[in-house]
């Protein structure tokens, strides 16, 4: 393959994976939200409302922290920095997510609110 072929399929690739995550993570943030609004609109009980609302909340924060290294990071980065930049952003999106939803199902499960 040609350098020009390959920088072609590299820029193919990479718009399709762009597109690919920006809609999984769209999604991800949508569902919970969409799915705690109708419920809320519809009057269900705070028990199944409250917890779809707050994980629409803590994906919203946790995202945060995937876009946090951006800044940081160009062509230039080396692949095993890129890789545990990302992978750091991850677990923290991850406890950030883990920690939210943590209080939100000890505050359903003890009755409160």
């Amino acid at each position: 393959m040609t350098p020009g072929a390959a920088e072609v399929v590299r820029d193919s690739f990479l718009r399709r994976w762009f597109v690919s995550v920006t809609l999984a993570e769209a999604a991800g943030f949508a569902i919970p939200a969409i799915a705690g609004g109708s419920l809320a609109l519809y009057a269900a009980p705070a028990a199944v409302v409250y917890p779809a609302l707050v994980l629409a909340g803590a994906w919203a924060v946790g995202l945060l922290w995937t876009l946090a290294p951006s800044p940081f990071i160009d062509e230039t980065t080396p692949v095993p920095i890129l890789f545990a930049v990302y992978l750091l952003a991850g677990l923290l999106m991850a406890a950030t997510v883990a920690v939210l939803t943590g209080f939100a199902a000890r505050r359903v499960v003890s009755g409160a609110g």
